[in-house]
């Protein structure tokens, strides 16, 4: 008579199907894990542009830290990792001139804000503005930029707030890539 019961040999079956099914399905939800913290940075630089195009209809000019309007200092200012970073009171002061203010108290990116014209143009440019988001989503030390960006297509100047390596090749879409905004 035999007892029943599964023998060594289906358990190990068993597991070794249960740990294929893993190797298969962790990087999977890593990397959609990965995109949907990505879709924080274009969902926030689309709100960011509203505004700021808001104030531009209403003041013919967007409001920035260059812009002498004590708005849109890069936010948060800590480093960006693979967790969330919190605003301080002072930040979402700051950006509250503009109405921005993140949902939640944290998030994946630093933000910041650029308008203005670099120090060798003169004349009128106020019709110029950059939005940047830089984070490091996995934690390898690349960070991902996320930048938009409107008006002319010269490059402004570091002393202007950010150091641009990035202008997005299409003005007026969010493009990723480049070695940072801030």
């Amino acid at each position: 008579m035999r007892e029943k019961g599964f023998t060594l040999i289906e358990l190990m079956v068993v597991v070794v199907i249960l740990g294929v099914l893993a190797a298969i399905a962790i990087p999977f939800y890593n990397n959609y894990i990965f995109r949907s913290r990505t879709a924080e940075a274009t969902v926030n630089i689309n709100g960011i542009r509203t505004l700021e195009e808001s104030w531009f209809a209403e003041n013919n000019t967007y409001i920035t830290t260059t812009t002498g309007t004590a708005c849109c200092a890069n936010a948060p200012t800590s480093p960006p990792g693979k967790q969330t970073i919190n605003w301080t009171v002072a930040q979402v002061t700051n950006w509250g001139t503009l109405g921005f203010a993140p949902t939640g108290a944290s998030t994946y990116y630093i933000y910041g804000v650029n308008s203005g014209c670099p120090a060798t143009v003169t004349g009128v440019c106020n019709a110029r503005l950059t939005i940047g988001a830089e984070g490091d989503l996995d934690g390898d030390g690349n960070r991902h930029t996320f930048a938009y960006a409107t008006g002319t297509g010269v490059v402004l100047d570091p002393t202007t707030g950010f150091q641009i390596n990035i202008t997005p090749a299409a003005f007026g879409t969010i493009a990723e890539g480049g070695l940072g905004v801030f």
